[in-house]
């Protein structure tokens, strides 16, 4: 489904064909020729829907307020809109901005969420143009001073006007307590639990059953059919269906193609499961301790299977020579099956197998040889039973370096699956920096000033506070969607606080100081900025309460975006006025000192 002119799309890529510009190529990634409607872009309009509504808000409410005031509404309306043009354009571009870094980084993370970024971005263009043209010809037909209330002064400006000058009366406390805030955030964000991608769909337990060769049809039914009976009286379990033999491949073209000893057990569970990781991963450990009480500790595999994405377990040893590796085999594996990174007394990783199995020898060991960069490896899998897909990584590799028989030339890495979810957070981290970068620029731009646009940097810590503590009480996971939602609450949380500086700037230029100008504009701008914020956080709550298969990434994303609002909108309100006092001051004192020198 074509979501922008193919004719631009196409365009661009064929001059990056004809020429290999870099450059272009960048931009080309911005204006796919097609795109389908899917998780992301649907999950990208959902997110949308409450932001761009922004911008004709403050157009809205601008022009409201010199309506109050009695002003003619044609002027009104033209002085309203003037007055916040530059303010909500560079809001704006800012958004869209932070979705660049998206086609910079490249890899799965640019492939997953480019479309996603792309969506909001075109979706917020749209927005922007419609406040500045079709909003001002409404609020002009529909808004008449004889049908509006005179203008007073609100509760919240009663509250919050004290608030204000008591922070700008006493700034070293106000930034000491706003330090010891976010400090705190910090540490909630340590005991998350972190995955690449958290797990999809309704989960089953899946038990594969490999008895010893030779046990036959009979005996395999009745082992599989005690192994039902017991399963059926745990809790939660919601259906089992049971398959006996296995038929296929070259030897059933010979009449003798069925594993009379082979079978596959698929159990469904209840929906306080699916929205539980720790409860299932319980119920998966009672069928474990189950089917060996039957079926013997080495004739089967338990695990609880979803459509997970990237979020396998797998490590790499590589050393000198394949009988140096083959020695350490047994106690990798031990290692690796005694991690316990939330301390629940049960394993976090369980089937570990590795790429070689030293017990059998000859042909009928079905070995798998690796070699990385010329040297012997092998490898080892496992089926992680956590949501802190990371953390386990981390102390299974710990756990490995830390046996006292592993020579010094023996090199542990992650393997294919542990390597995606490292290299995809590092990408990630990186493109949140960019993203900070590129909104940097677009406010000194704005603002005509390199200290300005610092001021209002500021407020982003206090976005991480609130996601932290959003992302803490939801039991939810730090993977990528939660990360796209701090990149997304990187453009989103300047936005307040370009609406609330460019109107200090237009005040200060008018003759007032920096403390009448911050408490008048801070006053002002308390009801387009909390209107704002609360639209968007309204607009998330539907996708943030979602359990549904095909909401649980974007619900990530919509929590972290969710709680980054309500705690710095609240802060930027205070935080950045004392900070914009601050950086004022100090740059006098220091642009004095330099005249004076």
């Amino acid at each position: 489904m074509a979501w922008v002119p193919p004719t631009l799309g196409t365009w661009l890529q064929g001059l990056v064909q004809s020429t290999g510009n870099s450059t272009l190529r960048f931009f080309s990634q911005l204006f796919p020729t097609e795109i389908t409607l899917n998780i992301m872009t649907l999950s990208g309009l959902t997110v949308a829907i409450g932001r761009v509504v922004d911008d004709s808000i403050v157009v809205l409410e601008n022009s409201y307020r010199y309506i109050q005031r009695g002003d003619d509404p044609k002027q009104a309306i033209i002085r309203g809109t003037k007055e916040v043009a530059i303010a909500i354009f560079s809001a704006t571009v800012t958004t869209m901005a932070v979705f660049l870094p998206l086609g910079l980084v490249g890899g799965i993370i640019s492939s997953f969420f480019l479309p996603f970024g792309l969506t909001v971005a075109y979706a917020l263009a749209g927005s922007f143009i419609v406040s500045i043209t079709v909003v001002p010809a409404l609020t002009y037909l529909l808004i008449r001073k004889e049908n509006i209330p005179d203008e007073r002064e609100t509760a919240m400006q009663r509250w919050y006007t004290p608030a204000l000058e008591w922070a700008l009366q006493h700034r070293f406390v106000t930034m000491l307590i706003a330090t010891a805030i976010f400090s705190s955030s910090l540490f909630l964000l340590g005991q998350l639990p972190q995955s690449f991608i958290p797990g999809l769909g309704e989960p089953t337990i899946n038990v594969t059953v490999s008895l010893p060769p030779g046990t036959g049809m009979a005996e395999t039914d009745g082992l599989v059919e005690a192994l039902e009976t017991a399963v059926r009286q745990l809790d939660d379990v919601e259906t089992i269906q049971a398959e006996i033999g296995s038929a296929g491949g070259f030897e059933s073209l010979f009449g003798g193609g069925v594993s009379q000893n082979l079978a596959n057990l698929t159990i469904s569970v209840s929906e306080a499961l699916v929205q539980d990781s720790d409860l299932l991963n319980g119920l998966t450990n009672e069928v474990r301790q189950e089917a060996g009480n039957i079926l013997g500790e080495d004739n089967f595999t338990v695990s609880a299977a979803s459509q997970t994405g990237f979020s396998g377990f797998a490590l790499i040893l590589t050393g000198e020579s394949q009988a140096e590796l083959e020695i350490l085999i047994e106690d990798v594996k031990a290692a690796v099956g005694s991690v316990d990174v939330d301390g629940d007394g049960v394993p976090d990783i369980a089937n570990v197998s590795s790429s070689v199995d030293p017990t059998l020898q000859g042909d009928s060991a079905n070995q798998t040889i690796i070699r990385i960069d010329g040297r012997p490896a092998i490898s080892f899998s496992g089926e992680l039973e956590t949501e802190n897909t990371l953390g386990v990584t981390d102390a299974a590799k710990q756990a490995i370096k830390e046996l006292p028989i592993l020579p010094n030339n023996v090199e542990v890495s992650e393997g294919f699956d542990s390597q995606q979810q490292v290299e995809g957070f590092r990408s990630m981290m990186t493109a949140i920096l960019y993203s900070i970068g590129i909104v940097y620029i677009i406010m000194a731009l704005t603002f005509r000033s390199l200290i300005h646009p610092f001021t209002i940097l500021f407020s982003l810590p206090f976005a991480l506070v609130g996601a932290a503590i959003a992302l803490f009480i939801t039991n939810s996971v730090l993977g990528i969607s939660a990360m796209i939602g701090f990149m997304m609450l990187v453009g989103v949380v300047v936005t307040n606080g370009i609406v609330l500086m460019e109107l200090v700037q237009q005040l200060r230029t008018k003759g007032q100081s920096v403390y009448d100008a911050l408490v008048e504009a801070g006053r002002t701008r308390l009801r387009p900025i909390w209107m704002t914020a609360l639209t968007a956080i309204l607009a998330l709550i539907p996708l943030a309460a979602s359990n549904e298969a095909g909401a649980i990434i974007a619900s990530e994303l919509a929590r972290a975006v969710m709680g980054g609002l309500i705690v710095s909108t609240a802060l930027t309100l205070v935080v950045v006025p004392v900070m914009y006092s601050l950086t004022d001051q100090l740059w006098l004192k220091f642009v004095g000192l330099f005249k004076r020198s």
